[in-house]
């Protein structure tokens, strides 16, 4: 009788390992599968925010063109208006 009571509990006791083992896995899937989510929504909102960084040096590049230009434009104007004569 003893053997068996023994060998039941060592049964117990590797059914609660087991059981404790699986509910630690399940637990760690779980969170996995939270950070997957959370990461494909920071993935997703670096393709946006790369977007805007875009969207937002174009508007400098034409800003830059458009200044460089009103510069050019000036010059000219600057030139027409009050010619210089060689010598002055």
């Amino acid at each position: 009788m003893d053997e068996r009571k023994r060998k039941w509990m060592e049964s117990n006791r590797e059914s609660v390992a087991n059981e404790l083992l699986a509910q630690s896995i399940k637990v760690k899937e779980e969170a996995y599968i939270e950070m997957e989510v959370a990461n494909d929504i920071l993935r997703a909102q670096t393709m946006e925010l790369a977007d805007c960084l875009h969207f937002l040096n174009s508007i400098l590049e034409i800003k830059a063109y458009l200044l460089l230009s009103s510069i050019r434009f000036f010059a000219c104007l600057d030139l027409l208006m009050f010619p210089r004569v060689v010598g002055e």
